[in-house]
Formats: C-alpha cells, sequence, structure tokens
C-alpha cells in the first residue's frame, strides 16, 4: 500500500466528534478512528432513505501487516428512534457491534435491545476475513464457522423502528439458532415461532389475524413447519415448504399457501373472497409466484361521488419564510418491486357472484384472467363476461342483455369493452350499446323501430319525441347528447347543481295521465343516508324523503307530503 500518514484530525458538528489519524509504513498499518455521540441521522446526508435518530458512539483500531491487520472495532448507538417520533412517544433502541479480528480468525458479536422485552443477539467466528491489500471482506469457502443467534420481542416495534409505510405488524416472535459448517457451506440449526401475529395492508385492506408460524432451521434447509392466519372472518390460509442452500449461493425455495374463502382484498371500493393456492419458488435472487385463485364472492363499487381532488404541496423553509417546494419527477426513486421482480404465472377464476355496483350499475360477471409478467411489470390477459344486470338512466331501467371486458395480450394496450342495454318504452326499445377502451368507450343509443338518436334518447329522458320538448327540455337533452358523445362538459343542470351544492337535481316532466312536473334535489348526508326533497307545480306536491342503509342487503325509505301524509317502506335485496 506503500507510504501514508494522516495527522490527527478532527470533524466537529453541531453535536459529537469525529476524530482520525494513522500512517502506514513498509506494509504495515497502525490507524485509529473515534467517533465521539455523533448524531445518527447524520446518515440521511450519506442514504436519504435513512430515517432513524439516536446517538453513535464508536472506536476503531486497526495495526500490523496490510494483508491480514489485527483490528478491534467497537460501535454502539443508543435511543434509536424513527426520525419523526419523540422520546415520550417511542422508548428507543439500544445496538452494539463488536469485530475483533488477529491472525487467527475472526468474532463478531451483535445486540440490540428495546422495551417490551425485546432483544436479538448474534455472534459469529471465523477466520480472517479483512484485508486491507487490497481492500476486502471475502472470506473463503472452507473457513469454518461457529456461531449462535437468538431474538425474542413484539414485532410491531420493530415495525415501528423499521417501517413498512402504511402497512401494520405485529406479534411476537422467538427465534433460536446455531451455526455450523463452512462459509461455503453453512449449517444453521435451531427454530423460530412467530405467536398472534397480525398484519394489515395499507393499499389492498388485505387483514391477517391469529398468524402462527413455526420455522425449523435443519443444515442446510429451512423449513416452514406449519403457517396459519385468518381474515377475522370465515377466511382461512395455511402454508408450508421449504429453503434450501446448495452451497454456491444458489438458494431456492418452495413454499406454498393455501387460501379458503379468505377476504384477500377488504377496500373501500371493492371486496373479494378467494380460495385456491399459490406457491413461491425458484432461486432466491429470482423467484416466481405461480398458482390458481378462485373469486367465490366479489362486491366492486362504483362510487355516487368522486373524493375532491387535493394537490399535495412539499413545504421547504427559506430564512425563516416557508415556501412551495418545485416539484420533482419520483420515477427515478428506489422502488423494491422494480429492484427485486418476483415473476408471475397466476390464473384468476370468476365463475360468477361478482358484483359491479354504482352509478346506476347492478350487475353481474363471470370469466378468467392469466397474469403473467413480473410484480414491477404485471401483464393480464382474458375476459370477463357479464351474466346479468340493469343499468339505471333517467328514471329508466334497462336490462343487460350482453357484456364483456377483454384484457390485451400485448403490454400497454387499454382493456376493450362491449356491452349492450335495452329497455322497453312506451312505443319503441330503446338500446344503448358501450365499446371501444375503457377509459374512452364509445356510447351509442339506437332503437326498434329506428328513430333518430336524438328522440330515442328524448323519449328516454322525457318520454316524448325531441319535436314535443320546452326550451329547457331541449337544452338538457342537447348537452345530455354532446356528453355521451365524448364532447360536452358540465351541462345546465350539473352547473345549476354544483351550484347547490346537491347530489343529485332531476326535472320530471309529468305524465300524460294528469302527473304534473316537479323538481327533486337530494343529498348524502353520510354515506348510508340520503336526504331528498320533490316540489311539484301543484299545492301540497312537495314531499322530504329519507333513504338509510341499515344493513347491506337492507334499505329503509320514508318520505313525508306538504298535505301531512307519510310513507314508508322496507327493501330487501339478495345476491345470488
Amino acid at each position: 500500500m506503500g507510504r501514508w500518514r494522516i495527522d490527527p484530525v478532527d470533524f466537529s458538528f453541531a453535536k459529537g466528534r469525529l476524530s482520525l489519524s494513522g500512517s502506514s509504513v513498509d506494509g504495515k498499518i497502525d490507524a485509529r478512528a473515534r467517533i465521539d455521540a455523533l448524531p445518527l441521522r447524520l446518515v440521511a446526508l450519506v442514504d436519504p432513505r435513512f430515517e432513524l435518530d439516536g446517538v453513535l458512539v464508536g472506536r476503531l483500531d486497526v495495526s500490523g501487516p496490510a494483508p491480514r491487520p489485527e483490528i478491534s472495532m467497537t460501535l454502539s448507538a443508543g435511543d434509536i428512534r424513527p426520525i419523526d417520533m419523540k422520546k415520550q412517544d417511542f422508548a428507543g433502541f439500544d445496538a452494539r457491534l463488536d469485530l475483533r479480528q488477529d491472525g487467527k480468525d475472526a468474532q463478531v458479536t451483535a445486540k440490540l435491545t428495546g422495551p417490551e422485552e425485546t432483544s436479538a443477539t448474534a455472534s459469529l467466528k471465523t477466520g480472517p476475513v479483512v484485508s486491507l491489500a487490497p481492500l476486502s471482506f471475502a472470506p473463503q469457502p472452507d473457513l469454518p464457522l461457529a456461531g449462535e443467534v437468538t431474538a425474542t420481542g413484539r414485532l410491531e416495534l420493530i415495525e415501528r423502528l423499521v417501517g413498512l409505510g402504511e402497512d401494520r405488524l405485529a406479534g411476537r416472535l422467538a427465534a433460536q439458532a446455531t451455526i455450523g459448517g463452512t462459509v461455503g457451506k453453512p449449517d444453521i440449526r435451531g427454530k423460530a415461532k412467530l405467536a398472534d401475529g397480525f398484519y394489515e395492508g395499507a393499499l389492498t385492506g388485505t387483514v391477517l389475524r391469529n398468524i402462527n408460524a413455526e420455522a425449523v432451521f435443519a443444515g442446510d434447509s429451512a423449513q416452514l413447519v406449519s403457517l396459519t392466519a385468518d381474515d377475522g372472518a370465515d377466511g382461512r390460509l395455511s402454508g408450508k415448504g421449504v429453503v434450501r442452500f446448495d452451497g454456491e449461493n444458489k438458494a431456492s425455495e418452495s413454499i406454498r399457501v393455501d387460501f379458503n374463502s379468505f377476504n384477500a382484498l377488504r377496500h373501500p371500493l371493492a371486496e373479494i373472497t378467494v380460495s385456491g393456492g399459490l406457491a413461491l419458488s425458484g432461486l432466491l435472487a429470482s423467484p416466481g409466484i405461480t398458482g390458481r385463485l378462485t373469486a367465490e364472492k366479489g362486491n366492486i363499487r362504483i362510487p355516487d361521488r368522486l373524493p375532491e381532488s387535493v394537490v399535495e404541496l412539499d413545504v421547504v423553509e427559506i430564512n425563516g419564510r416557508e415556501v412551495a417546494a418545485p416539484s420533482q419527477d419520483k420515477s427515478t426513486e428506489p422502488s423494491v418491486t422494480k429492484s427485486f421482480p418476483i415473476s408471475l404465472g397466476l390464473t384468476l377464476d370468476f365463475p360468477g357472484r361478482t358484483f359491479v355496483r354504482g352509478r346506476g350499475l347492478d350487475s353481474e360477471w363471470k370469466g378468467n384472467l392469466q397474469v403473467s409478467g413480473t410484480t414491477a411489470d404485471p401483464l393480464v390477459k382474458g375476459k370477463l363476461e357479464a351474466v346479468r344486470g340493469t343499468f339505471a338512466f333517467a328514471g329508466k331501467t334497462f336490462v343487460v342483455k350482453s357484456g364483456s371486458v377483454f384484457f390485451p395480450t400485448s403490454a400497454g394496450l387499454e382493456p376493450e369493452i362491449s356491452a349492450v342495454a335495452e329497455t322497453q318504452l312506451k312505443d319503441i326499445l330503446a338500446r344503448v350499446e358501450i365499446s371501444g377502451s375503457i377509459s374512452k368507450p364509445d356510447i351509442a343509443i339506437s332503437s326498434e323501430p329506428t328513430l333518430p338518436q336524438e328522440d330515442v334518447l328524448s323519449q328516454i329522458l322525457f318520454g316524448r319525441t325531441s319535436g314535443q320538448l320546452s326550451a329547457l327540455q331541449a337544452a338538457q337533452l342537447a348537452q345530455t347528447a354532446a356528453t355521451l358523445s365524448g364532447k360536452g362538459g358540465a351541462g345546465i343542470m350539473d352547473k345549476v347543481r354544483q351550484a347547490l351544492g346537491v347530489d343529485v337535481l332531476n326535472i320530471d316532466s309529468g305524465s300524460d295521465t294528469g302527473k304534473g312536473a316537479s323538481l327533486k334535489a337530494g343529498k348524502y348526508l353520510t354515506e348510508d343516508i340520503f336526504l331528498s326533497v320533490t316540489q311539484g307545480n301543484q299545492a301540497g306536491s312537495q314531499r322530504v324523503g329519507v333513504e338509510v342503509q341499515v344493513l347491506p342487503n337492507i334499505t329503509v325509505e320514508s318520505d313525508v307530503s306538504g298535505a301531512a301524509d307519510s310513507n314508508i317502506g322496507i327493501n330487501w335485496k339478495w345476491d345470488y
């Protein structure tokens, strides 16, 4: 390594200090480093993803020949906690790492302690592994190993320390193992158990309760003896498998998980219960997931009201003033799935009882999908077909006669939709056809016998031809036609509805049987309570109604008129 010398130098920070000194003469090294109360959060200057705080203390002494120096290192950190948590909210962890190397062997010990008797210790002894000529950490495959690992504690504390984003993890873990064999072929023996575990995924809403798992380490393999969990109701999952080490850094796994009526997706807009099995197999460096799942039942809800769009601005402080930070391209941010993709080979069966509801649509679907590619770039192929359904539009109920959604056979293409719905009016059979891409479908209206599209739409909206409409109805008809063609924006009624701050605003032109025209306005007070007010052009025709969803399948409706008469009804709906 030649000759070099570092005179004692100190790097002082607002809190803490780093000291360095050393020299090399004739291939022999004598170097020292000291860390005194250095804030752990300084690591974020090197890696912005580091989000822990604490106090770092350490010492390093290196001496002797560069190819095999003697090393003594101690590094400890106290009060380790997430940067955004105060001491009173999170009792910190303490960690310590020791490395000793002489001419014969090297020994590493590590210890982590935290609240609620959470702790982990590890020790490992082998031959010399660190060389400074050249600089390397490359233990020989035939070096013997001797070590031990123990861990116990609450996973929720580790999860809060390490962080899983918005996901949640809990349970008690206990593990113990001894390490023997060689660097090239380690012999690990022991066991690990997880009891009363819990997991909740923020993105899918998936919940695993009562997670119990046991793994056994035996030589060159780690066997998942058992894995059980439930979804908080009747759904169950179970799993088992093995991970093998062949001594050439080509570890492989074969793990299978079976689902029995398990609520796999629990989202405000979708719930799906599945049965079937998935297998994780292949090399650890390039694993794959294969299997087949059947959707026993599903509910997909199209929201009646979309949430308001809120622009989130990052704020930085400049000279004591807060200003909006410039937008950043987050496409370059690191991604776990992109850096470690898992290949996919899944089949998803939908035999029926998968319902799509909302915005007037009430439908049941069936079909089959194949998912390939990787977790970073999945490709979905297949087709879903409508079993039955209705669509409420302008006070009319359309029956879905046929419908399908085709998923593309090539990446980058949108799914295609094709659907036909019909309703019998007084003089015609009206038909609505939807086709094209999901994001920009084409909508066509026709009838039997054949009428111009504007007359068909007029019959649907007002029960009369376009030549019999009032000026307001004609304007509403033109706006509706423009909206259906994809060329219209907010119409007159939409602008009035938005100005009034209501969710529903309808005009009923009346009927030929003497029923007068009326105006109806309504608003959702909560997700389950809808209040409406109807005002007609005749005396005593005003009515106030309330609809309450008391159970998923049961709603109660009540209304009171200006003449003090009232009605109450119970609606019951069952999906089969």
